[in-house]
């Protein structure tokens, strides 16, 4: 069987092959409920009837992500980033080369696959994936994630992510150098990171009262303005007593904001809108560029030490509004089978079927 073909061959649970099947006069005359109800018990059965258990596999996965646009903007190859739980209990359920992206006319979508977990050998327990949509402003569209434990090729993409709405727009962030970074404590660089390649990595003592990371570059931050997001990934080893702030200026005032919801030992994903949602908004203009950004932790009891780190930080544009609903277990109908069913005529359908539907197969092969 060729899992990898999954464009042609998810049927029924997914979406089903059978397009039509119909009693015309008599469903017509039901309430629509009705006609919906029997509808799909005739489906069940005809699956039953002309797919054995032999000629269908259970082991293919799927995650659904609807992806909405919802500030009137219009998104060209805008980059989205999607996290998903593969195989939380290592069951060795997923392999890393088996995932594919299908948009909703099951046209195969090139992604990257980064800070993904392992279980063991090519086995993965979550990954996230970024891929590029375009939408028009208000517009929703459903993407679905496939995997499964069957060996196959890797795909080979051509693809890179568009950042042109962000900045930095090189496709990852600030905290790739220590460039324009300083601290009250020791400050490195660490490839533990949540995305790119490092994140920035700074521990203290709180007998300062303080530790932070701040970016301040020699220049501006340009092309910001207030409906802008900010956006980092942050981590603090232990939360205990501690308060965590962002905060950003405009080289005139000061705004910023406290993470209450920051859990020990996990990164944190801050994405924040600039407005006056933020401690210490009067008059604050984006527009006039963006004087520094500082995120830290600040604590009344001296003698702590505390680990703090940042990755990925990026002002962007709105954020399209992103939902992955829960994984499914999706049933395939092998090439054998659909073959087979290619080359036999309708009366010798309806003959399997041993009722006098009205039906029309379709197979489709993008």
């Amino acid at each position: 069987m060729d899992i990898d073909l999954l464009a042609s061959l998810v049927i029924f649970i997914v979406a089903i092959s059978i397009v039509v099947i119909f009693f015309s006069n008599y469903l017509s005359q039901l309430p629509l409920w009705r006609s919906l109800g029997q509808l799909r018990d005739v489906a069940m059965e005809v699956k039953n009837k002309l797919f054995s258990s032999k000629g269908i596999t259970t082991e293919i996965y799927r995650v659904q992500v609807l992806v909405e646009e919802d500030a009137g903007l219009e998104r060209i190859n805008e980059p989205v980033e999607v996290e998903i739980v593969t195989d939380e209990a290592c069951s060795n359920k997923s392999l890393n080369n088996s995932i594919r992206i299908q948009d909703e006319n099951w046209v195969e979508i090139p992604f990257l696959l980064e800070d993904f977990q392992t279980c063991s050998g090519n086995y993965i327990s979550s990954a996230k994936v970024l891929f590029n949509v375009n939408l028009s402003p208000y517009e929703r569209k459903i993407f679905q994630i496939f995997y499964h434990n069957n060996e196959v090729a890797p795909p080979s993409y051509n693809v890179s992510i568009n950042t042109s709405s962000w900045i930095p727009s090189n496709g990852d962030s600030w905290t790739e150098s220590l460039t324009d970074w300083s601290s009250v404590a020791t400050l490195s660089l660490s490839t533990e990171r949540k995305v790119g390649n490092y994140s920035l990595n700074v521990t203290g003592n709180f007998a300062s009262g303080k530790i932070d990371l701040v970016y301040n570059p020699s220049i501006t931050i340009d092309g910001v303005k207030n409906d802008w997001y900010l956006r980092s990934w942050i981590f603090v080893n232990n939360k205990s007593d501690l308060r965590v702030w962002v905060e950003i200026s405009d080289g005139n005032e000061n705004i910023s904001y406290e993470i209450t919801d920051i859990e020990s030992n996990q990164w944190y994903l801050f994405e924040k809108e600039i407005s006056n949602e933020w401690q210490g908004w009067q008059s604050f203009n984006a527009s006039k560029g963006i004087d520094y950004i500082k995120i830290y932790a600040i604590n009344l009891t001296s003698g702590l030490t505390r680990t703090l780190k940042v990755d990925g930080l990026r002002f962007e544009k709105k954020p399209l509004k992103v939902t992955v609903f829960p994984e499914e277990r999706v049933e395939i109908i092998s090439r054998e089978k659909l073959e087979e069913y290619r080359n036999k005529t309708a009366e010798e359908i309806i003959g399997i079927l041993g009722k006098g539907y009205k039906i029309r197969i379709e197979i489709k092969k993008p």
